[in-house]
């Protein structure tokens, strides 16, 4: 049966090299002492494959372990063959179903308004296909909290993407920091929900800082939003100038009350 998994995930795959006795033989390098040809559907054939695999023994044992990272949906094939002379010369396939990531929701950082190095910057720590979270799923949380903030900036009366965000300005930053610390939290969390106890002093910070950008009337972006950016009563009528307030200190002036014995009412 094959095995599965996702585009720009790592496979890690475990195997055993044997000598001529069938015992466990260490030493086993590639390609000196074992070539591997990897290949992959495209369309209804196959193709050599230009992802790199890599060889690893474990400790010295005699086991190994195989890894590469696929970067395209569809079946690959690996083929192992021992070639050194002190095995016992076995010839295998493992055949690996690779699906895209997150066939209905395929995050990406170009809906965000972060990086990944963003993310990095507050937790301290790479992000990357190893990693618990790995780095496919921290860019859905980095694009599912930029749609929170989208939402709120167009509550707030001031629609706003990660493609039309000014470069540069007050609200960009606002903006990336808040998404920054947003999949920092998510991350936290869910890196911590493997653990046990799954409670951590960094999610709570986190959520404070989430909480101080996103909160009404005197959160961040609010304040941002609201006072400088959407347009309002404040804004279209007392700061427009279009209503002049009554000067107390002009000279009184002669004019004519305009009434008079005829006046109707």
């Amino acid at each position: 049966m094959p095995s599965f998994g996702t585009v720009g995930n790592i496979i890690v795959y475990g195997v055993e090299c044997l000598d001529l006795a069938d015992a466990l033989l260490t030493g086993i390098t590639s390609p000196a002492g074992v070539t591997l040809t990897l290949q992959r559907q495209s369309g209804s054939t196959m193709i050599p494959a230009a992802e790199v695999v890599s060889w690893t023994e474990i400790g010295v044992t005699g086991r190994y372990y195989f890894s590469f990272t696929p970067l395209n949906s569809g079946r690959y094939i690996l083929y192992t063959h021992l070639i050194s002379a002190l095995s016992n010369g076995a010839f295998r396939e493992y055949t690996f179903e690779i699906t895209t990531a997150g066939a209905t929701f395929s995050a990406t950082y170009a809906n965000a308004f972060c990086a990944e190095t963003d993310i990095e910057r507050w937790i301290q720590t790479a992000i990357d296909a190893t990693t618990k979270p790995n780095d496919s799923e921290t860019a859905a949380f980095a694009e599912s909290r930029a749609a929170i903030l989208m939402a709120l900036c167009a509550a707030w009366g001031y629609t706003v993407t990660s493609a039309t965000v000014t470069a540069g300005s007050r609200l960009e930053d606002l903006l990336r920091e808040a998404n920054a610390i947003g999949a920092a939290l998510d991350y936290t969390v869910a890196q911590q929900f493997r653990v046990a106890p799954n409670t951590s002093e960094r999610a709570q910070t986190l959520q404070t800082l989430w909480d101080q950008y996103i909160k009404p009337k005197d959160g961040y972006l609010y304040v941002e939003v609201n006072a400088n950016l959407s347009a309002s009563l404040a804004t279209d009528h007392i700061l427009s100038g279009d209503t002049l307030a009554y000067n107390e200190g002009a000279a009184p002036t002669n004019a004519p009350i305009g009434i008079g014995m005829g006046s109707l009412f």
